[in-house]
């Protein structure tokens, strides 16, 4: 945006030089700015861009952690173009998840909650950091800002995520859109509706202009982020604090179910709309079907030909609660996906050793274009009143319907990939791995003989990356 208000004054300038040309030479003066400076300007500046943007790309390249990365980008981000400046922030925002994973286990450490709730008075505050006498946590919280990281407390408890005020402060380096995403990512990291009174008209809004942009601009790292604001808008809108907000849909009264149903009416076209208007009409009176309808309107992202359907049509006991696909443009894979459900529920109900009283859930993982994680689970107790449970997880390609297991995420061969894994996470990775889609990487859960537990590890998306290009991941 700055770069576009530059180039608008150097035209006007140039518009003012040329009408005043006559009388400039007439006095006997020359140009201010001669065309070859002008020129020779431009190509500087343009040198300039592309080594700042080298420069970054190697730093990438090299390993360099999220600290390393904000720095160079708070002193270079005016040096590039928009879209470069843009990709600067995917790059940083990638590599932030190996700190986020790291740093949410040593911040509940006592010496480090001592120093947040004491030196920094409870938030993370740049300014008192220098105050922290312990080096090492001072370097701890002094990486998590370097990095655009922030504390966030939820419930008094403290989590490390990207810090979206700090983003937003760049904004002026940044597409129309892209900066637009960071301000709306800002206002809900940060509540800007009123924690009090909560001005959920405003956020309704937001919300609804959230899905203008998603539908607006094509996958990428942009609606990537901008689908995740748009699940805690939802949160924020119609669950609330520990499911609050669903009694108010319950007893159809009281906010925020009053102020989502005018704001409703006044946005008939939004799918959000769509979502309160069906909540609306609906006859629930518990939280599960409440919250199913919410997580079935979220699951796959508005820009998927994809959505998931509650029960399978056939009012079985065992399908007529559970999650299924609906793929308008692949009726082979919406067909394969749904009987390895099926298949799969009838499999762990059969290994659960009791027909009566049985429990069937499943839960999406992760959806999109080209993926689909999702975990079945059947529960029951048996004669002795001893509980029984049983669960499967499984990783679908959206596009044949067919299980797929990391060598196809990875897309390198087992034997090959098995010691990539195994260098990355620390641990022994045996084929077939259960793993999951997550938040902030691939998820394995990795079997202990010695134990009924399981082990777990997560390759970040920012190791991901290295393989495979992350769009596979974008909704």
């Amino acid at each position: 945006m700055k770069r576009v208000l530059i180039a608008i004054v150097a035209l006007a300038l140039c518009f003012s030089l040329a009408c005043k040309e006559t009388s400039i030479e007439q006095e006997g003066q020359t140009p201010e700015v001669p065309l070859e400076s002008q020129t020779l300007e431009e190509e500087q500046e343009k040198e300039e861009e592309e080594s700042a943007f080298g420069e970054f790309k190697d730093l990438v390249a090299s390993g360099a952690d999220s600290d390393q990365l904000g720095i160079f980008i708070k002193d270079n981000i005016g040096k590039l173009s928009a879209q470069e400046a843009e990709a600067m922030i995917e790059a940083l925002v990638i590599e932030q998840q190996q700190a986020i994973s790291e740093m949410n286990g040593l911040i509940y450490m006592p010496e480090y909650m001592d120093a947040l709730n004491n030196e920094m008075k409870g938030i993370l505050d740049p300014d008192l950091i220098p105050s922290i006498e312990n080096e090492e946590i001072r370097s701890f919280y002094q990486a998590i800002s370097d990095g655009y990281l922030t504390v966030i407390r939820y419930e008094e408890s403290p989590t490390i995520e990207t810090n979206w005020e700090a983003i937003y402060g760049l904004g002026e380096f940044f597409s129309d859109d892209f900066e637009e995403m960071t301000y709306l990512l800002d206002k809900v990291q940060n509540y800007r509706y009123d924690r009090i009174n909560p001005d959920f008209k405003s956020l309704y809004e937001d919300a609804v202009r959230t899905e203008e942009l998603i539908k607006k601009n094509d996958s990428s790292f942009l609606t990537w982020q901008l689908d995740m604001l748009y699940n805690r808008q939802i949160g924020n809108l119609f669950i609330g604090p520990e499911g609050s907000y669903m009694d108010a849909f319950i007893n159809k009264s009281g906010e925020p179910y009053t102020s989502i149903v005018e704001a409703a009416k006044e946005y008939p076209e939004a799918e959000i709309s769509k979502l309160a208007m069906k909540l609306d009409e609906s006859q629930s009176n518990d939280y599960n079907s409440i919250s199913k309808q919410i997580d079935a309107h979220k699951a796959f992202g508005l820009k998927s030909s994809a959505q998931v359907v509650i029960g399978d049509g056939s009012g079985a006991e065992e399908t007529e609660n559970l999650f299924f696909v609906s793929i308008k443009d692949n009726p082979d894979a919406e067909n394969k996906i749904n009987n390895l459900i099926k298949d799969s529920v009838m499999e762990l109900k059969k290994a659960l050793g009791v027909d009566k009283e049985i429990f069937y859930g499943n839960r999406v993982m992760f959806a999109n274009s080209n993926y689909l994680n999702i975990a079945i689970y059947v529960s029951a107790s048996d004669e002795s009143g001893k509980f029984l449970y049983r669960d499967k997880n499984m990783v679908l390609d959206m596009h044949s319907g067919e299980i797929i297991g990391l060598e196809d995420i990875f897309e390198m061969p087992w034997q090959k990939l098995k010691g990539q894994l195994e260098d990355l996470t620390g641990k022994t990775i045996e084929e077939n791995t259960p793993f999951y889609i997550g938040g902030i990487g691939i998820e394995l859960e990795i079997e202990r003989p010695e134990s009924e537990y399981s082990d777990y590890a997560v390759i970040t998306y920012d190791k991901v990356a290295r393989y495979v290009s992350m769009e596979k991941f974008y909704k």
